[in-house]
């Protein structure tokens, strides 16, 4: 019956030194449990082939303790033995191990450190050596065999009668894996840490780096090792040293910046504050972010800092809390200073830029809060607890965000996004269309041919002659919204070829509940268009010049491109980039060539479809 399982931790992807740890275990003696993490297996997996009665475990671990751990759920003797695939248990070792543990029968947990030979850099140390945070190979008890479980003379003792003997470990033979080797103990060290001091912030993280480098330093030095072991000696006390302060580092960027202390504390959360100082359609586009942080946190107050003109988009939205506004998406010092004093007094738990930029991130810095976030798409983010780096162009914005949401904590749900109406503002939208004639929302079609861009429009004479033929073809009602600039700018033209036409040049809000009543809306890349998708009215959307990744971008595959009420004329070009810059000097707007018929059979189908 074998008494000790020997559990071997595959560390890298060395196939020579692995064959070499693995052929010098007598496995007659012992059980022998290799645990590989998975992005080795590949590899080297052509060694394990050669291996007879060795059990081999994948698993997503890769620290030594993590794989060590792996093992152990998996032994099946009383004794086990943890070793590294770079250890060598000589013979000698071997057998004292299978015939100690055979005598010995501790009556609690017993551990039992094994010593080694360092081979570094091609050399024998003269000292046994360890990185900073590195495991030490050992021997522990875990039960009693059964055998032995009742009886009550077997007489206990507290110490092996003489030295075990060697392990013979084989560390980097050149600088350049040594380099590669400090990455793998980095990764370890940074684990360790985090088992010990799971809540370290920023502050603390640097005193303690300080202090554990100067006490590595101070340690080589004065016990003199790295003098007594040449140049080699002093190789290993200086990567060691790069351990030590990087695994730091590496604690900071993973269990920090990373978002992982902030996801394991996201149930005490109770005051939020959302900044998003963008566009109208942007804030728009973050109402699914809201309502997702609210489902998951139904007690914490939601606060949301937004400019002044996209205030009607939340306007009675049930999950916010408080609506604070600015004057304008790009504040000047003097606004985000006034902003700042008024919010001062509150202590938030958590801040969320969610799309930052130089100004709002200056914001959030003078702002109270236990976690601040600033999401930049596409800049490094300062003064922020938590990084999140570029933005991959196939995600669309939704996907964005909600990975941010992820990230520290929280579990969303794709949803579209929302607005929130008063019977009394579908009660204005109503009295309007009345007023103008439209008594069926089955037969208003709205246009809204604008941009804030002009290099993203159609072009009004497109849209007047689409009207021209819905309306005295085919009878539909025609509604053109605008802001009032805009329609004053075409107005005396609408009046004069379509006499017809409703203008509107409402607000924003209403300009959406009217939308609401409609039954199909073409336009471009807006807010509007974003909004009647929303509501499930049926949306025909006139794309522009788009990058072509950026298109999953602006509309959601799953939200909009898969659905039957929506539909993108858009235009593969190779003149496209991700900056737009051979747009501003184009004139023939290729990408725009689409003909008024091919829109109009567009627009009839959908039509005919309901």
């Amino acid at each position: 019956m074998k008494t000790v399982t020997i559990i071997v931790a595959i560390i890298n992807e060395e196939q020579e030194q692995i064959r070499k740890c693995l052929s010098s275990i007598d496995s007659n003696c012992f059980e022998v449990i290799i645990v590989c993490p998975k992005k080795f297996h590949a590899k080297i997996s052509e060694t394990f082939n050669e291996l007879v009665g060795f059990k081999i475990q994948n698993t997503d671990q890769f620290t030594i303790r993590g794989l060590w751990k792996q093992g152990e759920k998996t032994s099946t003797t009383p004794w086990m033995a943890f070793i590294q695939s770079s250890d060598i248990l000589t013979a000698q070792l071997q057998k004292n191990i299978d015939q100690g543990c055979r005598k010995f029968t501790p009556r609690s947990d017993y551990k039992y450190d094994l010593q080694r030979i360092s081979i570094f850099l091609k050399r024998r140390l003269k000292y046994c050596h360890f990185w900073t945070g590195e495991p030490i190979p050992h021997i522990r008890f875990k039960f009693l065999s059964p055998s032995k479980e009742y009886n009550t003379d077997t007489q206990s003792e507290f110490d092996w009668a003489s030295p075990m003997g060697d392990l013979i470990h084989f560390g980097p033979g050149t600088i350049s894996e040594a380099m590669s080797t400090i990455f793998f103990f980095i990764e370890e060290y940074s684990e360790n840490i985090f088992q010990k001091f799971p809540n370290l912030d920023k502050k603390s993280t640097f005193v303690q780096a300080a202090k554990e480098s100067l006490k590595c330093l101070l340690k080589g030095f004065f016990q003199k090792r790295w003098i007594r072991d040449g140049y080699e000696g002093f190789i290993f006390y200086f990567f060691d040293i790069v351990i030590t302060c990087f695994g730091y580092l590496r604690y900071h960027e993973k269990y920090i910046r990373s978002g992982f202390q902030l996801s394991r504390k996201i149930q005490s959360i109770q005051s939020i504050l959302l900044i998003h100082l963008n566009g109208i359609g942007d804030v728009f586009s973050t109402t699914p972010t809201i309502r997702n942080i609210k489902t998951y946190l139904p007690n914490a107050s939601l606060d949301i800092l937004i400019p002044s003109s996209a205030k009607g988009i939340v306007d009675n939205n049930p999950h916010v809390s408080r609506v604070l506004t600015l004057p304008s998406a790009q504040p000047s010092k003097k606004e985000v200073k006034k902003i700042a004093n008024s919010l001062k007094p509150f202590k938030y738990d958590l801040i969320i830029n969610i799309s930052s930029r130089n100004s709002t991130e200056k914001l959030v810095k003078v702002l109270n809060g236990r976690w601040k976030i600033n999401r930049n798409y596409y800049c490094r983010e300062n003064f922020t607890d938590i990084m999140f780096g570029f933005k991959e162009n196939d995600s669309s914005f939704f996907e964005s965000e909600f990975s941010l949401l992820k990230t520290i904590g929280f579990e969303p749900k794709k949803c579209l996004p929302e607005i929130f109406f008063k019977d009394e503002e579908i009660k204005d939208a109503h009295r309007f269309l009345n007023k103008n004639g439209v008594d069926s929302k089955e037969n208003l079609i709205i246009l809204h041919p604008f941009s804030s861009d002009s290099l993203r429009e159609w072009g009004i004479e497109k849209f007047i002659d689409l009207a021209k033929i819905l309306h005295e073809v085919y009878k539909y009602k025609i509604l053109l919204a605008g802001s009032r600039n805009e329609i004053d700018k075409i107005r005396s033209r609408i009046i004069s070829q379509i006499p017809h036409c409703i203008l509107y040049d409402g607000s924003v809000r209403k300009t959406i509940g009217i939308i609401n009543e409609s039954s199909l809306l073409v336009g471009g890349d807006s807010l509007f268009t974003a909004v009647s998708s929303a509501l499930n009215i049926p949306t025909i959307v006139i794309q522009g010049p788009l990058w072509k990744p950026y298109l999953g971008s602006s509309w959601d595959n799953d939200l909009h491109l898969n659905r039957k009420k929506f539909f993108v004329f858009y235009k593969d070009l190779p003149c496209r980039d991700l900056l737009n810059t051979g747009c501003g000097s184009c004139v023939d707007q290729v990408c725009f060539n689409f003909s008024v018929d091919e829109v109009l059979q567009r627009v009839l189908k959908m039509m005919n479809s309901m």
